[in-house]
């Protein structure tokens, strides 16, 4: 390489910068762009300034309609906790702030029982976030574990009463204990420091451990070494606070109070002593609990199994159950995809194979009535032919399925065999509607069977959506009104489709549909619900998800296929399928959830109709889920008709002369340019509906899949996770030119 190439890599003022030295930055503005979290609990008896101490530390009225309550009142008050919740904003960097109290706390006669309902509040917190981060959705997880305790302590005393040094020691492994000494303005300073010494020696004899201020890096500066210093030296804080702002030399001061600047330099730290230290002890201690270990052999204990205990294990065999079963789907289309590429013998890929015609001599009913032609698709264990009639010179498409595959055994074999002949006998079932593939003939022999179908050259309903990325509310209406109709004559014949999608909806010369691939179709009796699983994943309805699941479930019948109809037409209106996600386990959860969304640009331009018929045909509870026939009687389908009014040539005239003005005006909108300028189309081209549609037409013809703007509007995969042959046929010829 030259000297001249390598200089080009580099820039002159700051050679060798690789950029990582922003990574400091980009979390920066990450964090502040989420915000923070910050949950607060302050322990004491009442009338030591709790509240007031809180108000003057975060500048708010966390209490704005507080009632205390009377001398009555008080005698029949227990412990209870009151958490507020806050935004707070400072300098455009967000904090939510949770304050729990503890009204009620120390006020009894007898309080040898009074913290118990404030641990079991903190381990209820654990406990919540531990099943959060275990289930299944963890990205957006509310922290309301406990960060830090301030502990007031009575300025009356002489130290640390019985109750507190029995709290604060059951306490100090679960949170961060911060001792307060509260309304310190009725002590000297002498006091103040006597009551200090005090309170530090109790604390060390009984073992109780509080916050310990982190020490300085050596590399500190000197002033914020200092701050730390004081801070360490003031523990426990002497504090008093007030609500009403004083102005003291022309400065407005709201009281005075060492844990504000405490809390300013070490909140970041207590949020870290929490998660690594408290929480991994909780966590640790609560994944080990119902096990004891004896010389090395487990020995399980009768241990009383709580409802949370219970719904943490529902969780993680659910999710099990589901890593199995998004294993297993991988492992068959894996296994499709190997036997469509390396299949080879009588049903070969390449091109000079098109002229082996299979099995002459035991077919030959089927090569005395057609003529077959050139291949139009192939599947995993079948091919598509164009075929002509002998005797009429009508065309049709043969679908000659290959028994003898190379590496099937007897048992798939004969699976394959018995699942063509119910294919053939529901086919034969429904005939006779027009928006439903026909059945011609069928021809069998030892190693292959053919299905002669009628010829739709508009090929499928999957390679058309491609080349026009979407289609408009109108055509959509044309073409779900067809698939309605042809599933309700299905349903009526107690059949249900079980695989409804673009690719097994095949367009006549005249773009009208016919619903093909009857493999997965079933009839049912009546009552009668199915619990296997098949279909594709995209178009699986929650039902169909939950018998693969769950031992108990419900099972499914003819609903699954109007929830396949409204995945079809949410893709029709805007090129992209409703649940899509780059993880299938995530789109499962869609699925089973129901979450989607009406959020991208191409809905912008949608009427509601079309939308409310989604909404209903996208119900999670089968139950509740619209039928056919409904589908077909919504305002999406039903066309106002005008009614026809008296002849008036005056008006008549007028609306003639309209509507050429407006054919003018529609001719020259094809040489008015939108007005659009460089610095918009370059920040986001996606926004013009032209740009937008050439974009997804490139990426489709690149690299063989839809590539949207944004993660949840990706078109990968879009319903077969499996290559599609006519991009390696059309890539391949292009290289020959």
């Amino acid at each position: 390489m030259s000297s001249d190439s390598v200089k080009s890599f580099s820039s002159l003022e700051t050679p060798g910068y690789v950029g990582f030295a922003n990574l400091p930055n980009q979390v920066h503005r990450k964090s502040v762009k989420k915000g923070f979290e910050f949950t607060l609990m302050v322990v004491g008896e009442s009338g030591l300034g709790k509240s007031t101490l809180v108000n003057s530390l975060f500048l708010t009225d966390l209490y704005p309609e507080r009632v205390i309550p009377d001398a009555v009142e008080k005698q029949k008050q227990t412990v209870k906790l009151d958490a507020s919740t806050v935004e707070i904003e400072e300098r455009g960097v967000k904090l939510r702030l949770t304050v729990v109290d503890t009204p009620g706390f120390g006020d009894a006669i007898d309080n040898s029982d009074s913290f118990s309902a404030i641990l079991e509040y903190i381990d209820e917190q654990y406990e919540r976030f531990l099943r959060d981060e275990s289930g299944l959705n963890r990205r957006n997880i509310v922290d309301n574990r406990i960060h830090c305790c301030f502990y007031f302590i009575s300025p009356f005393g002489h130290g640390l009463k019985p109750l507190d040094i029995e709290f604060m020691k059951k306490l100090h492994s679960k949170v961060n204990i911060v001792p307060v000494i509260a309304k310190a303005d009725c002590l000297t300073k002498k006091e103040i420091q006597r009551l200090k010494c005090r309170i530090l020696q109790e604390i060390e004899e009984n073992g109780i451990k509080i916050y310990p201020l982190p020490d300085c890096d050596s590399d500190e500066d000197e002033d914020y070494k200092e701050q730390v210093r004081q801070l360490k030296e003031a523990v426990p804080f002497a504090v008093c606070g007030a609500t009403s702002l004083l102005e003291v030399k022309g400065r407005k001061v709201r009281g005075v109070c060492t844990p504000g600047e405490w809390l300013r330099t070490h909140m970041q730290d207590l949020q870290e002593v929490t998660q690594e230290v408290h929480y991994e002890n909780y966590r640790s201690e609560r994944l080990a609990k119902g096990v004891k270990r004896n010389n090395g052999v487990a020995k399980e204990e009768d241990i009383v199994i709580t409802d949370k205990d219970r719904i943490l294990q529902e969780k993680e065999a659910e999710l099990q159950r589901i890593q199995e079963e998004l294993a297993r789907m991988q492992a068959k289309i894996k296994a499709q995809q190997f036997a469509k590429i390396g299949r080879s013998g009588s049903m070969a890929k390449d091109e000079e194979d098109d002229e082996f015609l299979p099995d002459r001599d035991a077919a030959k009913g089927f090569y005395a009535k057609y003529e077959p032609k050139e291949i139009l698709g192939r599947g995993i264990s079948s091919t598509v032919r164009r075929c002509i009639e002998k005797e009429t010179g009508r065309e049709f498409a043969a679908k000659i399925i290959d028994l003898g595959a190379e590496g099937a055994t007897e048992a798939s074999t004969r699976h394959m065999l018995e699942a063509t002949r119910q294919e053939i006998s529901i086919l034969r079932h429904v005939m006779g509607h027009p928006y439903i593939i026909e059945l011609q003939d069928v021809f069998e022999s030892d190693a292959f069977i053919f299905l002669v179908f009628e010829l739709c050259k508009n090929g499928e309903l999957f390679d058309y959506l491609t080349s026009v990325v979407t289609l408009s509310e109108k055509k959509t209406r044309y073409i779900m009104r067809q698939v309605f109709e042809g599933v309700e004559y299905i349903h009526a014949a107690d059949i249900v489709h079980r695989d409804l999608k673009p690719e097994n909806i095949l367009l006549d010369d005249s773009l009208n549909v016919k619903i093909t691939d009857f493999g997965f179709a079933k009839h049912l009796e009546p009552g009668q619900k199915l619990f296997d699983l098949c279909g594709t994943p995209g178009y699986l309805a929650p039902e169909t998800l939950k018998c693969s699941m769950f031992e108990d479930a419900a099972g499914y019948s003819k609903e699954v296929d109007v929830w396949a109809c409204g995945v079809i037409m949410f893709t029709l209106l805007v090129g992209c399928p409703p649940f899509w996600h780059r993880k299938q386990m995530v789109m499962l959860r869609n699925i089973m959830e129901g979450k989607y969304s009406f959020t991208s640009p191409e809905w912008a331009d949608i009427s509601e109709d079309p939308k409310d018929l989604i909404r209903k045909c996208l119900v999670v509870d089968p139950v509740k889920r619209i039928t056919v026939q409904e589908a077909l009687r919504h305002p999406f389908f039903n066309t106002v008709k005008r009614r026809q009014s008296l002849f008036n040539a005056r008006k008549k005239f007028l609306y003639a002369i309209l509507c050429v003005r407006a054919v003018v005006r529609i001719r020259r909108l094809r040489f008015t340019a939108e007005p659009l300028k460089v610095e918009e189309a370059l920040k986001d081209p996606y926004r013009v509906k032209v740009l937008r549609k050439v974009i997804d037409g490139c990426a489709f013809r690149v690299y063989g899949h839809w590539v949207k703007k944004g993660e949840g509007q990706n078109r990968a995969a879009l319903f077969e996770n499996m290559p599609r042959t006519e991009l390696h046929t059309l890539y391949m010829n292009n290289l020959s030119r």
